[in-house]
């Protein structure tokens, strides 16, 4: 299993460069859904963060407000590492606690009612505002090129690699997790070793190898929330099986999702060469949407898809997923085959499965050229991965955790 991904563009040399090296170099702006309709129950917040994270602000608000977790509401996680805009609800009861309220590195721009609490998946999509530092040079020629192929065939959704952690590793344990294999899990969790780690990850996991659990425990950071109860469970004495029954069943379906993300890539890279064309048995996907139907090989399908009306999709695993006909089912039988993966197993996580388009379109991209540095726009739909946009446009590998690793994308109301 890898998390490492083709590029549709790979034949065109990528702009180089670097991302993320100061904060203001990454911004993103949250699309709502819909307006507020100026009434109701519930407050939204128009909020600019800086360098924290999604759920950071949640926790502020939470505890400034002496109100639940929760009761805040949001539409999707947005980058750590950036300068972010996006909105928030709470109940408007709370509304008479904001003049009291501080927030640290994020501010209040903007307050409006709203009938319904902000759900996931509440929201039509995100604007970037990117530069890239030190690019190649005569950059704009080569990524002019690439943004026309992406936006004649379309970009490949692949799950970025902020979907398998900063060690690239949570879809083995959720493969792990899926099949019951506990020890396995926790040993992929917590024992292996990898390029990745950072120095005192190494030695967190060193003592994990010699059972020195209580050691581990007393070093390792706070933010491995998952890790460090493990460890205490550990080093209380219980047995590793009992112990990862005792993750939350809500983490324990972040892997087991991962997994799912990490297959799903699979099939795309298979048929990356195709992804702006239908084939007869495909179930193809209308934009926007999630509905899905059963192609077939006539020239008004092909008329459609080359229209950006309709696109292929691939698997997201699950115990009730509709499978396709023709060589896209056999694309997905092999791979289950491969992975001797019976698909019932997502029962006990409760994932019924379902269809995940092989593409999707950027709005609005343009670029600048400023001294040494490229600035890149462009507008995608929710649950798409900036960082696939980027990694075709840069050619930096997805392996790189300085560059990539950021907060996990959860715009998509699955």
């Amino acid at each position: 299993m890898s998390n490492v991904v083709s590029y549709l563009t790979q034949e065109i040399a990528g702009i180089g460069g670097k991302v993320k090296q100061q904060l203001e170099d990454f911004r993103v702006y949250e699309i709502p859904a819909y307006p507020c309709a100026g009434q109701g129950e519930h407050l939204y917040l128009w909020i600019e963060k800086t360098g924290i994270t999604t759920f950071d602000v949640v926790m502020q608000l939470a505890r400034g407000l002496h109100i639940s977790p929760q009761d805040v509401g949001y539409a999707g996680m947005k980058d750590c590492h950036a300068i972010t805009q996006q909105f928030f609800s709470i109940p408007l009861a709370s509304k008479l606690e904001l003049d009291k309220l501080t927030l640290k590195n994020a501010q209040i721009l903007n307050v409006q009612q709203h009938i319904n609490k902000l759900r996931i998946g509440h929201l039509r999509g995100n604007r970037f505002e990117i530069v890239v530092r030190d690019p190649m040079a005569n950059w704009e020629e080569n990524l002019q090129k690439i943004i026309e192929i992406l936006q004649k065939c379309g970009i490949p959704n692949y799950f970025g690699p902020q979907r398998f952690g900063s060690q690239q590793n949570t879809d083995r344990i959720g493969n792990a997790l899926l099949r019951n294999q506990r020890e396995e899990a926790l040993h992929t969790l917590l024992g292996q070793i990898n390029p990745l780690d950072t120095n005192l990850l190494k030695e967190v996991k060193q003592f994990y190898l010699a059972d020195k659990y209580q050691d581990a425990f007393n070093i390792i950071p706070s933010s491995f929330i998952t890790e460090k109860h493990l460890l205490k469970l550990l080093a209380g004495g219980m047995p590793k099986a009992t112990a990862v029954t005792r993750i939350p069943l809500r983490i324990q379906k972040f892997y087991v999702s991962a997994y799912q993300s990490s297959l799903f890539n699979q099939t795309l890279q298979t048929r990356l060469p195709e992804i702006d064309q239908i084939w007869c048995g495909d179930l193809a996907v209308k934009h926007p949407g999630r509905a899905v139907f059963l192609a077939q090989d006539d020239e008004a399908t092909k008329l459609r898809c080359q229209g950006h009306e309709i696109s292929p999709t691939g698997p997201m695993f699950g115990y009730k997923m509709i499978h396709p006909a023709g060589k896209q089912q056999e694309i997905e039988q092999q791979l289950l085959a491969q992975e001797h993966l019976d698909v019932d197993l997502f029962r006990a996580f409760h994932y019924k499965g379902e269809r995940r388009s092989y593409r999707f379109f950027a709005q609005d991209i343009r670029i600048q050229k400023q001294n040494q540095i490229a600035q890149i726009f462009f507008t995608l739909p929710k649950g798409c991965y900036a960082t696939v946009v980027l990694g075709e446009m840069m050619k930096v590998p997805y392996t790189q955790p300085d560059l990539w690793e950021d907060e996990e994308n959860e715009d998509a109301d699955t």
